[in-house]
């Protein structure tokens, strides 16, 4: 072993300092390494862990000038610290002779002819039986038939860093042999052991040959005892199949074998038993349940034919009045809804239009939807006032709203000669404003206020705007702006003040239509949540 150290590290005025001690002959012998013809720091075992700052096992080599024997050097960088900087000052390595490898490796023993052998990271053979081979001979390079030293396919890598259990040929004997190589993890080499087929199969054979005799045997016999238990259990099981058959056929009147077994086949018996009486009841009360809800779907027509009934759908509606034109579309979410619109004159120049969305969906919803707009007829032609109207409602329905649905309506009143309107809002979605003038729609953000129905105290007051003639008022339930796509998307107040913008100068029923074909078009997939209603009032009449 040495101590190398970089040109002048140990001495300022020596460019070689490395002292080297070896055996020979059994003697410890001294040496100072280093001059013209042996310039060590071009050697691997100094310049390889020197770039790569780290301990490392060199290739096997002949030390021509050093220990002069064939040897592998286990190399490690020293460092010395100055003023923090850690500065690179040579290597100390330990050699190890190959002859001394060999004898080791040699001692491992496989049966007669089996041996081991030792290889390098690089695919050098390192130790071998055969000293032909060490060093001078490549385990991935060899040329040879059918020799494991041959094989090029195995890849370095996986000699070093992989075990492995393959198969080979035997040098010169063209006999298979197994070889295991394994790797040696502090210098990266592989470990490798040569095993005979023939002395490593041989009991295995022998022992495959009995194996194989008690397995033909077994199966003769296990065969027979399977035949004898298989015709005990599938007879009584074909009986089972063809009371099946009879049972997919609708027959339950089937005869179930008699088995007086307890086993599994018993059991099974017994449960077609069972069935057989289950299936009968669940089929009697299956048809029970299906006339009685052919029963409610038919009541469920006839309301929801009532409800449609209670709804102006006749258009056009006031034809002999010139001054205005009238449309509403109303698609219940389900076969009852509690939305609701109407139009009607209380008195010769005054129209009432009133809009409304009633909490919730189905049968409750239909018959507060019903009291609603009763309740609104009656009072507007009392007050004429939607505000007053609405206060009113909300008074009836906070006193007695036990199951707490609430509504929000928008109630206005038109004079058709001047084109004046005035409305309340309670709760409503925003109505829009078409104006002919101005080509585009505007949402009427004034006059609103709560829901009816949650506070007995709410205020509510009248607006009024002045219709132009051409403008048209578009109002709808909020089932129209949170219809929803596949994708989770609403169609929106925006989607839908550029679709009735795009409108101006047509009819309300051409108005309103169109919007409800935009909407199903956009949930297109997706199941209506919610009722949708929309109303469109267009005034006509020119301005003396």
């Amino acid at each position: 072993m040495t101590i190398a150290f970089e040109p002048y590290a140990f001495n300022e005025e020596s460019l070689y300092y490395a002292p080297y001690f070896y055996k020979n002959n059994e003697k410890i012998k001294f040496t100072q390494l280093g001059n013209e013809s042996y310039q060590y720091f071009d050697r691997d075992w100094y310049h390889i862990p020197k770039t790569l700052g780290k301990s490392i096992w060199s290739e096997p080599y002949y030390d021509d000038g050093g220990g002069n024997i064939v040897m592998s050097t286990y190399s490690v960088p020293f460092y010395k610290d100055i003023k923090g900087v850690r500065k690179f000052m040579g290597i100390v390595t330990a050699d190890v002779s190959l002859s001394w490898l060999r004898e080791i490796i040699s001692a491992i023993k496989i049966g007669k002819t089996g041996y081991g052998f030792l290889i390098s990271q690089k695919g050098i053979v390192v130790t071998h039986p055969d000293k032909d081979f060490i060093i001078n001979k490549d385990f991935f390079l060899i040329e040879g038939d059918q020799t494991f030293f041959s094989h090029k396919h195995i890849e370095c890598e996986n000699i070093s860093s992989k075990h492995k259990f393959e198969q080979f040929y035997a040098e010169g004997t063209k006999e298979k042999v197994w070889i295991l190589h394994t790797p040696v993890p502090t210098s990266g080499w592989s470990l490798g052991i040569v095993f005979p087929e023939k002395e490593l199969m041989n009991v295995l054979l022998r022992l495959n040959s009995v194996v194989i005799g008690l397995g033909v045997a077994g199966f003769l016999v296990l065969l027979a005892v399977i035949f004898f238990i298989s015709e005990t259990i599938t007879k009584p099981l074909r009986s089972l199949v063809l009371a099946t058959k009879d049972i997919a056929r609708g027959n339950l009147n089937f005869k179930v074998p008699r088995i007086k077994a307890k086993d599994e086949v018993g059991q099974l018996a017994e449960a077609f038993v069972f069935m057989k009486g289950a299936l009968k009841g669940y089929i009697k009360r299956i048809t029970s349940l299906a006339a009685r809800e052919e029963r409610i779907e038919s009541e469920l027509k006839i309301a929801h034919d009532i409800q449609m009934k209670m709804l102006p759908k006749e258009f056009p509606l006031f034809f002999e009045k010139k001054e205005i034109d009238v449309h509403a579309v109303l698609e219940p979410a389900k076969e009852v809804g509690g939305d609701f619109y109407d139009f009607f004159f209380i008195d010769k120049e005054r129209l009432c239009f009133v809009i409304a969305d009633i909490s919730g969906k189905g049968v409750p919803a239909a018959l507060f939807m019903t009291v609603a707009k009763t309740l609104i007829k009656a009072a507007i032609i009392e007050t004429k006032s939607p505000a007053k109207t609405l206060k009113q409602l909300n008074k009836e329905f906070s006193e007695n709203n036990y199951a707490g649905i609430f509504l929000t309506a928008f109630c206005g009143i038109l004079n058709i000669q001047t084109g004046k309107v005035v409305y309340a809002n309670g709760g409503h979605n925003f109505p829009l404003i078409i104006s002919e003038k101005k080509k585009k729609a505007e949402f009427l953000e004034k006059g609103s206020f709560p829901a009816i129905g949650l506070e007995e105290n709410s205020k509510y007051k009248d607006t009024k705007i002045v219709l132009s003639s051409g403008d048209t008022f578009f109002a709808y339930t909020d089932g129209v702006t949170e219809a929803f796509n596949k994708e989770g998307e609403m169609f929106s107040e925006e989607r839908l003040q550029k679709e009735i913008g795009s409108r101006t100068g047509v009819t309300c029923q051409n108005l309103s239509k169109k919007v409800m074909e935009k909407v199903k078009k956009f949930s297109k997939g997706v199941s209506q949540s919610d009722d949708i209603t929309i109303i469109a009032l267009k005034y006509l009449k020119e301005k003396e």
